[in-house]
């Protein structure tokens, strides 16, 4: 078994993981720098969500898995029906149930299970979980979830940039479909937010969310002042046709400590294609 389902391998270079899309999007603009509350949190975490331009094992005092001279494999991820194809992974098959799959990518090694499918109001919710690292056994991903939502509020003009510029939570959980951020996201910290273009010209909104616990110990309470982050949710959202369609990533904290540029670039590989 080993890989996950709905995968197609793709292989790459330059020794790590690198999204699909790299070629048709732009790079990353109007990025949104971290509010005071959330640079208080991640002191605790050293340069976790900051992106530091130290390198990778010094600023997260992790061992690198990778040899940066090799050549790594990825697998995309995609909602369209998946089907076995041997040990390794699976391929996509085409289903025509929607107008618009969507798709992105993780580094080849990884694991996880079954993508499951699951009815949501207006619309499809694709799950993957149990994400691990064969090498070691540890986790990497709790789940990994693509939402294809009928929206017409999104398709408006404009819509999804100001909610994008306004900055804050509220404005993002007020102007997405209930149930795209859990309950507790509601009252998260941006740490980061930033956009890009693919080459046909559609427009994705990308989000780093962590909340604190509500209970916490009083040592934990103490070292910040509020209590630490556990685990921190990636969110990519874009509007295509009649449809929109997010990306949730959610990752315990020492997980994305050790995988920040693998989990980064699975949700910069975020894609839309339309049903053909």
């Amino acid at each position: 078994r080993g890989g996950c389902r709905g995968a197609i391998h793709r292989a790459r270079s330059g020794g790590r993981n690198e999204p699909s899309t790299s070629s048709a999007c732009s790079d990353e603009r109007n990025v949104v720098k971290f509010s005071r509350r959330a640079s208080l949190g991640l002191s605790v975490f050293g340069a976790v969500l900051r992106g530091s331009n130290r390198p990778e094992s010094e600023a997260f005092g992790a061992e690198i898995i990778y040899d940066k001279g090799t050549t790594l494999q990825g697998k995309t991820l995609s909602t369209r029906a998946m089907a076995p194809a041997g040990a390794e992974g699976v391929a996509a098959e085409s289903q025509e149930t929607s107008g618009i799959f969507a798709s992105f990518v993780v580094p080849l090694r990884w694991r996880c299970g079954e993508v499951r499918e699951e009815a949501v109001d207006a619309g499809s919710r694709y799950v993957w979980s149990g994400f691990t690292d064969p090498v070691d056994g540890q986790g990497i991903l709790n789940r990994a979830e693509v939402a294809i939502l009928d929206y017409p509020r999104a398709l408006e003009a404009g819509y999804l940039d100001r909610v994008y510029k306004s900055g804050t939570i509220e404005a993002l959980g007020g102007g997405l479909p209930g149930g795209v951020l859990k309950e507790n996201l509601r009252r998260a910290d941006i740490f980061r937010a930033s956009t890009r273009q693919d080459a046909v010209g559609t427009t994705y909104y990308d989000w780093e969310l962590a909340a604190s616990p509500q209970a916490c110990t009083e040592e934990e309470r103490k070292l910040l002042g509020i209590c630490p982050y556990e685990s921190v949710t990636l969110l990519a959202v874009a509007a295509k046709d009649d449809k929109l369609v997010t990306l949730t990533i959610e990752s315990k904290i020492a997980s994305f400590q050790r995988y920040t540029k693998d989990i980064r670039n699975a949700m910069r590989s975020f894609k839309l294609d339309a049903g053909t």
